[in-house]
């Protein structure tokens, strides 16, 4: 498959870093649940005869997943790649619209449909507050693939499809119990900006009859979510 590279990447990379001495499970596999609430901001004016926005798009709320492989590092330290699961969302906004034929101003309706995922590296520092219990923060950079797509009006007057990669960064903060030697349980909160989207071109007739209307901006998601980890 096309991604197997930089999922190769990730594990060489954790696999090599940080040359302290190992211990039992300094390794782990985490696996996470969470509600990606999507926003979308920096909306280009999408049409030439588009005069301003008069609704801004709602957010949108998925269940989504993760998997992650990292190291434990001495100091409190953890490295990790992350694989975020594709997460589907829906944009409805409305913008004032000037008819070139007539000059009647007027709204027009318009929904951007996007499916995102990602591949983050991150780096976290726990904070123990007890043998068992720690807060810990993180940040993360990595790579996101955006498809986005809409129509205008009605279904069948669609946009194009167009996909995007991107440099997508993120910023973690959460709390950690550990069970025994090998589980923890977490829970925690993430910001992530995933970069730029942008649909393909008006695939309908216009009132100017042109393909010239495109729109394009930028995906942010926040998460909240909960996490076993795993070490071996």
């Amino acid at each position: 498959m096309k991604h197997t590279g930089p999922v190769a990447l990730a594990i060489f990379f954790i696999a090599g870093a940080a040359g302290a001495q190992e211990t039992p499970n300094d390794y782990y596999v985490a696996a996470r649940m969470q509600n990606a609430h999507q926003e979308i901001s920096g909306q280009q004016r999408y049409s030439p005869r588009a005069q301003g926005i008069t609704r801004d798009p709602d957010s949108t709320d998925r269940f989504s997943g993760s998997l992650a492989l990292g190291r434990q590092l001495p100091g409190g330290w953890r490295l990790e790649a992350e694989y975020a699961a594709p997460v589907n969302s829906s944009f409805d906004t409305q913008w004032r619209f000037r008819n070139p034929a007539n000059g009647f101003v007027g709204a027009s309706r318009n929904v951007i449909e996007t499916r995102s995922q990602r591949l983050m590296f991150n780096v976290y520092k726990d904070f123990a507050l007890s043998p068992r219990l720690s807060l810990y923060g993180g940040v993360g950079l990595g790579w996101s693939r955006i498809e986005a797509e809409g129509y205008q009006n009605a279904t069948t007057r669609r946009f194009g499809s167009e996909s995007r990669n991107n440099l997508a960064w993120s910023a973690t903060a959460g709390v950690d119990y550990r069970l025994d030697k090998t589980f923890t349980l977490g829970m925690g909160y993430r910001y992530v900006d995933l970069g730029q989207y942008r649909t393909g071109s008006n695939n309908f007739t216009n009132a100017a009859n042109r393909r010239d209307e495109q729109h394009g901006g930028r995906l942010k998601e926040q998460n909240l979510f909960a996490e076993l980890r795993a070490g071996f």
